[in-house]
């Protein structure tokens, strides 16, 4: 930075009464002009001992060592000052200007900002010529310094690092030459800034730009250092405070090179005597399995294991090992973290005996219920045949001329039949579906009288009970269609003799729709609603189950073996449909049931 002529001093002396500039008059004419430019480079070298200082003893605060940086650049800079050299007799020039702005944009604006206002308090301290040049020419390069900082971490960057600090260090330098036409105070403006602008442009820039990549460079390796030390220092934290036992193994040859805590007090041996043995003196597999999967893991084909580990106390346990390679003292070696599974093993071999065990006994269920259900479903005629033998008696008993009381009787024998009948065809008929033996006929049939049929058993039990039972019929029900008629009525007789069964004053409703038709199938609704003592919410999820009834009370008042839904649903759901309810207690209950039948054919069967 140029600070004015010797000459120039003197008056400038007489002007603001204050002694030319110090070391004017000492470096004029002695010093080469190559050995002051070799010494102003040699302090400004000196910059990167400054930077290395400040992280090697402020790493980790990086606020104090922008302030301590910053004060070492500026006693650089007074140094700098204080030790100008000339280009030509007179004409004095030091190289603040690129201190300040390769301090700025490599150490930051704190940094760069201190040196400043310390070079700027120097220089003006020294007074002499060029004073306002000077300072003007610190504060010039403050700011160049901190606009090229940007441009080199923001989109600027695109110009390239080297092309970006030869731009700056232009600049620098032009703008330092703008600055020395304040000479112009003294009317040496126009005279000194042709003298120096050539060798300005020719030396500052390069140095400028050498010592920025220099400090750029330097910084970048410490921070990378910097980086590598705090991350080796959490893996180091991770590695020996971990409750998991961890090793550091070499791929090729098994050697354990290190170990934390947790894993000797696993094993059960120092952490010395296991940097001394080989993986191999722990595993239980053969050298080839144990180099394979080794190889395995540092080619990450795999990175789970499942290994039996001796103990140091001659115990053997399941371990769980996770591995992949890292890098480790200049070396590719693998990380292996160890989980004790002996005890979840254990659990896990006792779950698959207990497994094996019920699947055994559940098979042996299945097989003795199947042999019940077939048992059952075979000799279902054999059962029947004597029922419906006496039953016929019955009725011949019942025709013929017996005295009151032996009528009574009789027609109590016939009630009990009938019902142990009915009780005997469900259960049969709930064996044969659990046996998968359950046939279902495909005739036409009248849809009409086979509803009028399921409810035609019941009427005479209503009418003891002074229940009105009626049927409405949609008039867009299919005259014929082809199904199971029996399975029909036996639908509609289970819900009607329910609800007969439970409902003691009030009327019970059949209610049948045709709810789609299309294609070959069409699908009709019937509902069944009564005024009984309807059905607890908490109820209905298992209304529908096997030998379940609403309330255990229910069995004992109105009898009943629990089967009649079960097997209604079942029935339903064979014929394409579903059975559903609706009740509220004391109010009724409504089982609606869709089935799938197919329109017959004008004339008679399909």
């Amino acid at each position: 930075s140029c600070d004015g002529m010797r000459q120039m001093g003197y008056t400038l002396h007489d002007r603001f009464h204050k002694p030319p500039h110090r070391g004017v008059e000492e470096n004029c004419m002695d010093p080469h002009p190559l050995y002051a430019l070799a010494g102003n480079a040699g302090l400004l070298l000196a910059l990167g001992l400054v930077y290395e200082t400040g992280y090697m003893l402020l790493s980790r605060k990086e606020r104090l060592r922008s302030v301590f940086t910053g004060l070492l650049t500026g006693v650089i800079g007074m140094f700098i000052m204080s030790v100008p050299f000339a280009i030509k007799p007179g004409l004095f020039y030091d190289t603040r200007s690129i201190l300040i702005s390769v301090s700025t944009l490599v150490f930051g604006p704190v940094s760069g900002g201190i040196a400043a206002v310390m070079t700027a308090v120097w220089r003006l301290s020294t007074g002499g010529v060029g004073v306002v040049a000077g300072i003007a020419t610190i504060l010039v390069s403050f700011l160049l310094g901190l606009v090229w900082r940007r441009s080199l971490l923001h989109p600027l960057g695109w110009l390239g690092r080297t092309p970006s600090l030869v731009g700056m260090g232009v600049s620098v330098h032009l703008l330092m030459l703008a600055c020395s036409w304040f000479l112009m105070l003294d009317g040496s403006g126009p005279e000194t800034v042709p003298k120096i602008a050539l060798a300005v442009l020719v030396i500052y820039p390069p140095s400028s730009t050498l010592l920025s990549l220099l400090l750029l460079r330097q910084k970048e390796r410490n921070e990378s250092l910097l980086g590598m030390l705090e991350v080796e220092s959490r893996y180091r934290s991770l590695f020996e405070n971990n409750h998991a036992a961890m090793m550091i193994l070499d791929p090729h040859d098994g050697t354990i090179l290190d170990t934390n805590p947790a894993a000797t007090a696993f094993y059960g041996w120092s952490r010395e005597v296991m940097r001394t043995m080989r993986i191999s003196e722990i595993n239980q597999l053969s050298a080839e399995e144990l180099e394979h999967e080794l190889q395995q893991a540092i080619r990450m084909k795999r990175n789970h294991f499942h290994f039996r580990h001796h103990l140091a106390n001659g115990e053997v346990h399941h371990v769980e090992v996770f591995s992949g390679p890292i890098q480790w003292g200049g070396r590719e070696v693998l990380y292996s973290i160890i989980h004790d599974i002996t005890a979840r093993r254990l659990v896990e071999e006792q779950l698959a005996r207990m497994h094996t065990d019920l699947g055994i006994a559940l098979e042996k269920a299945q097989e003795a219920n199947l042999a019940k259900n077939r048992f059952l479903a075979n000799i279902s005629h054999e059962i029947r045949t004597p029922i419906n033998g006496i039953l016929g008696f019955v009725q011949l008993l019942e025709r013929s001329e017996l005295p009151p009381e032996q009528r009574t009787h009789v027609g109590y024998i016939r009630a009990s039949t009938e019902l142990l009948l009915s009780v005997l065809n469900r259960v049969l008929d709930f064996s044969k579906m659990e046996a998968d033996r359950m046939t279902y006929d495909r005739i036409a049939f009248p849809l009409q009288q086979a509803i009028e049929a399921g409810m035609a058993a019941h009427m005479a039990k209503a009418k003891e009970k002074g229940i009105a039972l009626t049927m409405r019929l949609a008039e867009n029900l299919p005259q014929t269609v082809v199904g199971d008629p029996l399975r029909l009525r036996q639908i509609i007789g289970n819900l009607v003799d329910n609800a007969v069964k439970f409902t003691e004053t009030g009327e019970i409703k059949l209610e049948a729709a045709m709810e789609t038709s299309g294609g070959n199938s069409g699908q009709i609704r019937i509902t069944v609603r009564d005024t009984g003592i309807g059905i607890e919410e908490g109820h209905l999820a298992h209304i529908f189950e096997p030998f379940t009834q609403a309330d255990p009370s229910v069995t004992r008042r109105y009898g009943g073996t629990g089967l009649g839904l079960a097997l209604c649903r079942r029935l339903v759901r064979d014929m394409g449909g579903d059975l559903t309810v609706q009740s509220r207690p004391g109010v009724g209950s409504a089982f609606s049931f869709t089935v799938r039948f197919e329109p017959a054919e004008e004339g008679g069967a399909a």
